[in-house]
């Protein structure tokens, strides 16, 4: 099972390859974040080493991914959540029943 910071670096190469969203560089621009950062998060650079000797690779926080996924679901491009039980009532209340 992928962690959040494995699904996060897959939605981010997959907005990078889309060639509708402009690019990183544009992606970056919109959340108001670094496109260097962005671009060394995709390509898996290494962060310094930590005084234990231990390195880890840069990664995409929290932070970073929503103001990422800000701009696209404000555009209505990118579902915000997973519809729940009220929506789906209201789904159910709109339907026309056959009139008998």
């Amino acid at each position: 099972m992928e962690t959040a910071s494995e699904r996060r670096l897959r939605k981010l190469k997959t907005l990078a390859e889309d060639p509708t969203r402009g690019g990183i560089r544009k992606i970056a621009d919109r959340a108001g974040l670094n496109y260097q950062t962005l671009d060394q998060i995709i390509k898996g650079i290494p962060l310094p080493v930590k005084k234990d000797g231990t390195q880890s690779r840069r990664n995409l926080g929290t932070g970073a991914a929503r103001a990422i996924g800000r701009p696209l679901t404000a555009a209505g491009r990118v579902p915000s959540r997973q519809p729940n039980a009220s929506h789906c009532y209201k789904i159910v209340l709109a339907i026309r029943l056959p009139s008998s």
